[in-house]
């Protein structure tokens, strides 16, 4: 009795297609950056408007300030003392005087950067900035210069915004990245799919010829 000759060994490109589950590595990649990220993200926003102090214009309060530089900004849509604010996002002419110890005028400046916030039902951006050398109580002082405004409007004062900056800046570039990591593993995990299959086929081809 002849013996049948063995089945022609598969090419060893053919393999084994990678399962369909290989893909998952492309959803962990994303969150284990994509999560990180997103919380950097929020600390940022809370930094930038966690704690502001508001103040209404035209109008006057003392707050309590620390040492450092202070940003202003204008909030168009905010909450303070009961009462809604929802105003023009076009700065109307406000005149802001800060005055410190011993009734020293604190010189307030335009802002060198800018920072907006929407978030918590507040929405706003800087217009200005101060610095102060002392702990203690400042006087705040809100004019409108314009006489055909009559308002209220709102302004807000929160503290140097560098690290809450940091945060929302690598916040921002970590879920983008986070996207281009995963877009990438899954890219791979389909091109070795697609070889893998290209060469089952290619194998079945010759089999069959």
């Amino acid at each position: 009795m002849q013996v049948p000759p063995p089945p022609p060994a598969q090419p060893a490109a053919a393999g084994v297609r990678p399962p369909k589950s290989r893909y998952l590595i492309a959803l962990v990649l994303f969150l284990l950056l994509f999560v990180p990220a997103l919380v950097a993200f929020l600390n940022g926003l809370d930094g930038i408007t966690e704690g502001l102090i508001r103040v209404p214009v035209p109008g006057e309060a003392d707050v309590d300030l620390e040492a450092g530089k202070w940003t202003v900004f204008y909030e168009y849509v905010g909450e303070f003392e009961g009462r809604t604010y929802v105003t023009s996002i076009e700065t109307p002419g406000i005149s802001v005087v800060v005055t410190g110890r011993d009734g020293q005028q604190l010189p307030v400046v335009s802002s060198n950067s800018s920072f907006n916030y929407n978030t918590g039902g507040h929405s706003g951006y800087s217009i200005g900035e101060f610095r102060t050398d002392y702990d203690g109580t400042h006087r705040v002082t809100t004019m409108l210069t314009d006489p055909g405004e009559s308002g209220p409007y709102l302004i807000a004062i929160g503290r140097d915004l560098g690290k809450a900056t940091a945060l929302l800046v690598l916040g921002i570039l970590g879920m983008l990245a986070s996207g281009f990591v995963a877009f990438i593993a899954w890219l791979v995990v389909f091109i070795m799919r697609y070889r893998a299959r290209k060469g089952l086929e290619a194998a079945g081809y010759a089999a069959g010829t």
